[in-house]
């Protein structure tokens, strides 16, 4: 994208955001990425940053064609005034008064080197304020690329820790049904069965005299029946 125009010379029909690049009909509705991209060099810096090696060249070339041009100017006037025929004639040219001595006010002349001097001083301190100022902004620059890149990592994070206690909901779901299948195994199937062989062998713990064998048998069948139960409803005994 040439640089070497003014904005209304600019034959472009879209706008270009200057930090991020992207070229729009609007600006007012761009969404910027603030992804710093330059337009002239694709550099990771807005397109009219001074450290553009494209700005930078382009700044030289225009101050040294700027000085060319006058330089060029000055000595064509002086060719053309030197070229002209000039003739002497003394009447043209009634003889001077006598010369006066001229006087140097010394205070004047100190005063104007002491005033060019300071000039000469807040130029050069208003040169490090701009050079702090363009560093400050690259810092700047250097921390919102750094800002961006840590919450793209961030949301990426995020995303998989996401996408892992789905995965992990998913597990727990399938557990909950195989849980219940057992449950519906020993309740539907395992306890009737265990309430059948304890009624059995209730009815073969007496001798062939009509006596009981074991007098507590039918005390530990309930109690392990009822620990069975409290076992299945996570209740101690």
């Amino acid at each position: 994208m040439a640089i070497d125009h003014f904005k209304k010379q600019c034959k472009e029909i879209n706008k270009t955001c200057k930090i991020c690049g992207i070229s729009c009909p609007d600006l007012r509705q761009h969404s910027c990425s603030l992804v710093s991209k330059c337009v002239h060099c694709n550099g990771e810096h807005n397109s009219n940053a001074l450290k553009c090696p494209i700005v930078k060249t382009f700044r030289a070339e225009l101050t040294n064609k700027l000085l060319s041009t006058k330089i060029s100017s000055s000595s064509t006037a002086a060719t053309k005034f030197n070229s002209n025929n000039y003739h002497y004639h003394p009447a043209n040219f009634p003889p001077r008064p006598n010369p006066q001595r001229w006087t140097t006010n010394t205070n004047t002349t100190n005063s104007v080197v002491t005033k060019i001097d300071e000039l000469i001083s807040s130029m050069a301190k208003v040169n490090i304020s701009l050079e702090r100022i363009i560093s400050k902004n690259d810092q700047y620059e250097q921390f919102m690329s750094d800002k961006i890149k840590f919450d793209e990592m961030t949301s990426k994070k995020l995303d998989e820790l996401i996408t892992t206690g789905n995965n992990f909901k998913t597990v727990i779901a399938q557990h909950q049904c195989k849980i219940t299948r057992h449950e519906n195994i020993f309740t539907k199937l395992i306890f009737p069965i265990l309430d059948e062989i304890s009624t059995f062998l209730l009815t073969i713990n007496i001798d062939k005299h009509g006596g009981i064998l074991d007098a507590d048998f039918k005390v530990k069948i309930n109690r392990m029946r009822a620990q069975l139960y409290n076992a299945r409803l996570n209740k101690e005994i």
